[in-house]
């Protein structure tokens, strides 16, 4: 059966890794097949046990530190954390993944995290990375072998895009090659890997050529390089990081403005500002509208009623640490009375 696992998350990795070397060839920057080949098992330097042996590259270890799997340390051979730091991992990032699968199984929208306390929003924190590509893809597996791939592709963007990037200033296949995996096996995106900041770094150097062909070139392939960079940076789910990559492009995007001639200034920042503007407004759309849907009752739809007699009863036998105004808008709302009321009235033929 882990035959099977390991036969199926290597063929997604090699179908989704053969695609997206295939999309940047073709598009971005040509690539040669052997440099294709490094490209793509460069990120088995890493992931390479769990990919071949259908495994989970995470700290499944921390779990067992405590009841109730800690009666199973022993036999599972976890009696020590090698990396006690992650387990926000284990304890939130996986489970967030969980609870968008749950959704999309059952087919609901992923609005909404039902496994904690009494739910909490799940596309609105923006960390389970609901948007993200790799998270869709992931589902194609179950959810231990998802993750291996998500981790998988997420050392293969880095080190495609750092590469692309290198091409792009002039280096060579060689200095490209080390550069590309410098950065895509840096101690911060190594570290980060199971947390929404390696994602959303690892386009920062996509993002860069983005904007250098808005300079130099200032077609549309330069706006489609710049968009998608953004895209996959703002649907990792950590603002912060989006922050910091978008401020650093921004520099960067001015001083290659800075170096270029007087008459593609103009241009580049035509371009540049249709772009932004136009991303800004979808996204900030696609964060805002969830959170709309989870706000809690207004002041008006509390008390814009009167209650009826009947529930003013029922209040009053209520616990003194009930909230009642909330109890009020469950049975109420801006465009109708007491529920109480509704009944009362269609009884009585009103």
């Amino acid at each position: 059966m882990e035959w099977t696992l390991a036969l199926k998350l290597l063929a997604v990795y090699i179908g989704t890794a053969a695609a997206s070397l295939r999309l940047a060839h073709r598009f971005v920057s040509p690539i040669r097949l052997r440099v294709a080949l490094f490209l793509g098992l460069a990120p088995f330097l890493f992931v390479g046990k769990a990919m071949l042996t259908g495994g989970v590259y995470a700290p499944i270890d921390i779990p067992y530190q405590a009841p109730p799997l800690s009666v199973h340390s022993k036999e599972m051979g976890t009696e020590h954390t090698q990396t006690p730091l992650l387990s926000d991992v284990a304890f939130q990032e996986i489970p967030w993944r969980k609870a968008v699968r749950d959704a999309a199984k059952n087919g609901r929208l992923p609005l909404w995290n039902r496994f904690v306390l009494s739910g909490e929003p799940l596309l609105a924190v923006q960390q389970p990375a609901v948007l993200h590509p790799a998270t869709w893809i992931g589902m194609l597996l179950p959810l231990a072998q998802g993750w291996s791939l998500e981790m998988a592709l997420r050392f293969l963007l880095a080190i495609l895009a750092a590469y692309l990037f290198l091409r792009e200033i002039g280096c060579g296949e060689v200095p490209s090659l080390l550069g590309g995996a410098a950065w895509a096996f840096s101690d911060y995106l190594v570290f980060f890997v199971g947390y929404p900041l390696t994602p959303a770094a690892a386009p920062l150097p996509l993002l860069l050529l983005g904007l250098r062909r808005l300079v130099t070139t200032a077609d549309r392939s330069a706006v489609a390089i710049t968009v998608i960079a953004l895209f996959l940076i703002t649907a990792s789910g950590h603002p912060e990081t989006l922050l910091h990559c978008v401020a650093g492009g921004g520099l960067y995007f001015l001083f290659e403005l800075f170096w270029a001639e007087p008459r593609r200034r103009a241009r580049a920042l035509a371009l540049a500002g249709r772009s932004c503007i136009s991303f800004g407004r979808t996204s900030s759309r696609r964060h805002r509208r969830p959170m709309r849907s989870e706000r809690a009752p207004s002041t008006r739809s509390r008390t814009a009623f009167p209650i009826c007699l009947a529930c003013r009863e029922r209040e009053r036998r209520l616990p003194a640490t009930t909230n009642r105004p909330l109890m009020r808008a469950r049975f109420s709302g801006p465009s109708r009375p007491p529920v109480c009321c509704s009944r009362r009235d269609a009884k009585s033929g009103r």
